[in-house]
């Protein structure tokens, strides 16, 4: 009886399946709109296998593909334009399928309903939702019972924890229990990442922008040759000669012209390891034209140039350099920047116009920082150690000399004297200064500086520290009145933090009258300056 029982069961099974059989070839044979799973125009077979369980399948859709899932009762989710393979192991999780243009499909109880939408979810149980949308994102699914996705025209990455949920998507992807799986390139998902270096001379106005050149050459904007824009800077260059070297004799010679900017303007952004980019154009029948650009830095110290780039004739030929070394640049920063030309070989340039245009920079280091030192004691006799008056050629009333009247500190004898002889008085806005001066100090931003002065006389004498730098550009200190004569007084300053790659030109102390009613006679010492 019990084998008699068993038969009869699976022949029972097996009418009954195949009575859902002939129903599902019905549906499949009479609609395309799935309305509960239906075949999409363009479609191929989706077919799903369960072992051990009840296996429902769902359609394919627009180019198709296979789905199948393994254990449990499982539902299968369809693969979407341009095909993908989803599976699902584990967990008991019905799926429902999304629609060629984007659909909204939920599934209650196993019931798919499908409407022309972007969004698909499902409710109730076991039930997991892999719906297709535009634009990239992540599908996931936890827990086994209920599982979301998405999946993109771009591709993207689906994944799931402990059940399934398989996602199919327009560039093709593939997602697998609880494996990633990552999207081919789909119709749009694809991002690509750069820098765009912005333009930083490219002559669109009616000036050289603060561009100078030789004495026998001429700048002027043009609309002639442009390489972005409508115009660029064109630079009419007299005749050009060159000799080729002889081995074991003389040495090839070369003329050569020049572009330059000095300093370049603080927009710029010429920071150490910046990348800058020219174009320049040369005539038609031009031949042995060489370029190369350079900069001069840290107070005009250091000399750096571009490899030499041969010029393409009638063309524009590009001109890549990158910014020296922060160790060349600071602390005196960028001086000058420039397009250097001449010709080579024993060739000749005939004269005529070249033009550039769409100067570019980009990237580099922005840090001004660095560790000098710096110590003044003034102890060499007749030698200010590079300390001057700094100010009008003609003005006469500030003499700055070493001197041994007074000093500072309990060993050596010497300092600095600065002689002043009748100042004038101070106007009704100001006062009237006198400068003294280190050229090229090697200081950087955020060291302090720390000086002693002294006075004979101190009466409306104001004592402030400054710094020129980023181009020659004022950074005052805090001012210190003297209140008694012969008697050392610290003045301290700190070097800006804000100083760029233009750099520190040099730093001092201004000496003023503050008096409106009277001149000013008297010495001013200094001594001790010192920074680490």
């Amino acid at each position: 009886m019990k084998t008699s029982y068993q038969m009869s069961t699976r022949v029972v099974g097996l009418a009954f399946l195949a009575g859902l059989w002939a129903t599902a070839c019905s549906l499949n044979n009479n609609s395309d709109k799935g309305a509960g799973g239906a075949v999409t125009k363009g479609g191929s077979t989706s077919s799903s296998t369960g072992s051990g369980g009840t296996t429902g399948t769902s359609p394919a859709q627009n180019g198709g593909a296979t789905t199948s899932s393994t254990g449990g009762t499982t539902g299968t989710s369809p693969a979407q334009n341009g095909g993908a393979t989803s599976s699902s192991t584990g967990g008991t999780t019905d799926t429902s399928p999304a629609q060629t243009g984007g659909a909204t499909s939920s599934n209650t109880g196993g019931t798919t309903t499908q409407t022309g939408g972007a969004t698909s979810g499902s409710t109730g149980g076991t039930t997991g939702t892999s719906p297709a949308q535009n634009g990239g994102a992540t599908s996931s699914s936890t827990g086994g019972t209920t599982g979301t996705g998405t999946a993109q025209n771009g591709g993207a990455t689906s994944s799931s924890t402990g059940g399934t949920t398989g996602t199919a998507q327009n560039g093709g992807a593939t997602s697998t229990g609880t494996t990633t799986a990552v999207g081919g390139g789909g119709a749009s998902g694809t991002t690509s990442t750069g820098t765009t270096c912005p333009i930083i001379w490219d002559w669109e106005g009616t000036t050289a922008d603060s561009w100078i050149t030789d004495a026998d050459v001429t700048l002027a904007v043009s609309t002639t040759q442009k390489f972005t824009g409508t115009q660029s800077l064109k630079a009419t260059i007299p005749a050009l000669t060159s000799t080729a070297g002889v081995d074991g004799g003389a040495a090839a010679t070369s003329t050569v012209r020049g572009l330059y900017i000095k300093p370049p303007s603080a927009t710029s952004n010429m920071w150490p390891g910046a990348t800058v980019t020219a174009h320049v154009w040369v005539p038609t029948g031009t031949t042995g034209v060489w370029m190369q650009l350079f900069t001069q830095s840290n107070n005009w110290a250091v000399w750096k140039n571009s490899p030499t780039t041969m010029a393409t004739a009638g063309a524009w030929t590009t001109l890549t350099w990158t910014v020296p070394a922060a160790t060349d640049v600071f602390p005196g920063g960028i001086n000058q920047f420039a397009l250097q030309l001449g010709v080579s070989g024993g060739n000749s340039f005939a004269g005529g116009d070249i033009f550039i245009d769409s100067i570019t920079v980009c990237g580099g280091t922005q840090s001004c920082s660095g560790t000098g030192a710096g110590s003044f004691d003034f102890e060499t006799a007749g030698s200010t150690d590079g300390w001057a008056f700094k100010g009008d050629t003609a003005i006469t009333d500030t003499v700055v000399t070493q001197s041994t009247a007074q000093h500072y500190g309990s060993s050596g004898s010497g300092s600095l004297k600065v002689a002043m002889t009748a100042i004038p008085v101070a106007p009704t806005i100001g006062w009237t200064s006198r400068l003294a001066e280190l050229a090229n100090p090697q200081a950087y931003c955020g060291q302090t500086v720390t000086y002693h002065v002294m006075a004979d006389n101190v009466t409306g004498l104001n004592v402030q520290p400054y710094a020129s730098a980023n181009g020659w550009g004022w950074f005052p200190g805090t001012g210190v009145t003297l209140t008694a004569i012969n008697t050392w007084t610290t003045v301290t300053f700190t070097v800006p933090p804000t100083i760029n790659f233009l750099g520190l030109q040099a730093m001092g102390l201004m000496l003023s009258n503050t008096s409106t009613s009277g001149t000013y006679t008297g010495n001013v010492y200094i001594d001790g300056v010192t920074w680490q």
